[in-house]
């Protein structure tokens, strides 16, 4: 093997492991984008999660208070009705007893 040859085997060696070494850091890259991508996928997923549970939770505390507001609707209602009662009834026993 002539001196030209071996420096050209040499160089073909080199570029061979210069490409190794790159295709070698281009799948690391492309693994380290691959996990940075499904670790924003997940975080979006999470997000998304949480801002739905936020939204069902607001809308069971709008019920609850609507449910509360009705319940008090309700209440003084049925004291208001007894008060009208107890007075109708006051009156009438009152006007009975002028009339006898």
């Amino acid at each position: 093997m002539t001196y030209l040859e071996n420096r050209l085997l040499i160089l073909n060696n080199n570029e061979g492991k210069t490409i190794a070494t790159l295709k070698r850091e281009h799948q690391r890259n492309l693994v380290e984008l691959t996990h940075d991508k499904e670790v924003a996928e997940i975080e979006l997923e999470e997000t998304k999660i949480r801002a739905y549970t936020n939204q069902q939770v607001k809308v069971i505390q709008a019920q609850e208070e609507a449910n509360v507001k009705v319940y008090r609707a309700t209440a003084r209602k049925n004291v208001t009705e007894n008060k009208a009662k107890t007075e109708v009834e006051n009156v009438e026993s009152k006007a009975k007893a002028f009339a006898v």
